[in-house]
């Protein structure tokens, strides 16, 4: 792309981002992600931030996911879970509570960051913790909709 002169657009980056967040490969989307702004002059939008913050989580970074996710522009939930998960995944029971009432606070109808706290409660030994946010999730009637796939036969 770059041989033919053809300037990647804000959907390109999404697409590398996304790439080098399910290869590991941090420091080449830092670099990537840094270059959206220094070198092609494009504002990095949620979904960027998004990748940036699920690549820093998959691979343990989450203070800069942390950090990176103080300066993202719009608040999305989908960012928020995205290191909701990686808090999960890497049992990081301080920073999953703060991502987790953000969540809470931008849908309190949404189950999904109470069972996800509840989880990384559960994981760590806090069943204490683990079974008061299994009660705020029956005290306040949340129900979780089970996910579905819909496929065409031709």
């Amino acid at each position: 792309m770059l041989k033919e002169k053809m300037k990647p657009n804000s959907g390109t980056f999404t697409a590398i981002l996304s790439l080098c967040s399910h290869t590991g490969q941090v420091d080449k989307g830092w670099q990537v992600f840094k270059s959206m702004t220094n070198e092609y002059g494009l504002i990095p939008k949620p979904e960027h931030f998004g990748c940036m913050i699920d690549l820093l989580g998959r691979n343990g970074r989450l203070d800069e996911a942390r950090k990176l996710m103080e300066i993202v522009p719009e608040q999305s939930t989908s960012v928020f879970a995205s290191l909701l998960g990686a808090c999960r995944h890497h049992l990081h029971s301080d920073l999953g509570e703060q991502v987790a009432m953000k969540l809470i606070e931008l849908d309190p109808s949404d189950p999904t960051p109470f069972v996800m706290l509840s989880n990384i409660y559960a994981a760590g030994g806090r069943w204490t913790d683990a079974e008061r946010i299994r009660m705020m999730i029956n005290d306040r009637r949340l129900k979780k909709l089970p996910g579905y796939s819909l496929m065409g036969v031709a």
